[in-house]
């Protein structure tokens, strides 16, 4: 729902209207419907299923547009199945599915082999640097790991001895990636250490506050975006940053930001990057539909598969 209301008043403004003419929104707890003439309203997944409850072949809905449907949530799959479903009894209603990183054709075959459009877009160009070249370019090194039990989320998984057999062909893996690494010297001995060090199971704040740094200290003026999975961690990578001494300085906007914070707060971020440096915490904002302009600097997957929390239904 970050993106929802910001969407819907851009969308308004473009047609020369205010939020609340032609063009709304809704979302939990939040919404500012269209008029009776209303033509478009911007909702969540959640929004449109409790909608369905009372109207299941959406009756007074003419096209539903799903966005980022690669992310297949719980909701947003059931959604859909939902809609191919009512199609046969609804002849007449439009659905478009959109994402910049679908797999088209699998959609295109569950729908009856519908027709696929591309359009395209402008591809600015992106340097990639891996946890290898994070380390090297921050000289971040952790300490050594301590003698632990098994992780937390072995406890959750059905098969103790099936996770446990997965976590060590990991870390079989990655112990002969580390080797390869140090036999063939492409990074400095201080990278292959810190590697070795690096606790799996952890998402690496200590790391990122560094990395946000480098950046900072070598980087255009602009905003940084940093991936992480779930509130928890965001909350703590927020606290580091305010409480180090780099970043009292008010050139410095730190912004925590989630789908479960008021819609008033999340709006902050969207404002044009004024002279000074940004810097972000959410998880997935730049895979929705918001555009924050002066972007610097990306991290994003710090880890080699890198961490998600999902909501998972059985």
């Amino acid at each position: 729902c970050v993106c929802v209301s910001p969407v819907a008043k851009r969308v308004a403004e473009e047609r020369g209207e205010r939020l609340g003419g032609s063009v709304g929104f809704q979302i939990r707890l939040e919404n500012q419907l269209p008029d009776q003439r209303g033509s478009i309203l911007y909702c969540t997944t959640g929004i449109l299923l409790r909608r369905m409850i009372n109207d299941s072949l959406l009756r007074e809905v003419s096209h539903v547009v799903l966005d980022e449907v690669h992310e297949r949530s719980v909701q947003s799959d059931f959604l859909i199945i939902v809609l191919r479903d009512i199609l046969p009894h609804r002849p007449d209603l439009k659905v478009i599915l959109m994402s910049a990183t679908l797999n088209a054709e699998l959609f295109s075959q569950y729908f009856g082999g519908v027709p696929m459009y591309n359009i395209p877009s402008v591809v600015f160009p992106v340097a990639r640097y891996f946890l290898e070249d994070v380390l090297q370019m921050t000289r971040f090194c952790p300490p050594p790991p301590t003698r632990r039990g098994p992780p937390s989320w072995v406890r959750h998984l059905r098969g103790q001895a099936e996770a446990m057999e997965k976590k060590r062909t990991e870390e079989q893996e990655r112990a002969e990636y580390i080797a390869s690494l140090e036999a063939k010297r492409t990074y400095p001995p201080y990278v292959v250490e810190a590697l070795r060090n690096m606790d799996g199971d952890q998402v690496p704040l200590e790391l990122m506050l560094e990395l946000v740094k480098t950046i900072c200290r070598e980087g255009e003026l602009g905003a940084i975006l940093v991936f992480l999975p779930g509130w928890d961690t965001i909350s703590k990578l927020h606290d580091m940053l305010k409480s180090d001494p780099v970043f009292r300085s008010r050139n410095y906007l730190i912004i925590p930001l989630h789908s479960l914070m008021p819609t008033s707060f999340q709006q902050s971020v969207l404002p044009d990057t004024p002279a000074g440096e940004y810097e972000w915490c959410p998880p997935h904002l730049a895979e929705t539909s918001l555009t924050i302009d002066a972007w610097l600097g990306l991290c994003h997957r710090l880890r080699g598969e890198g961490r998600r929390k999902r909501m998972m239904c059985d």
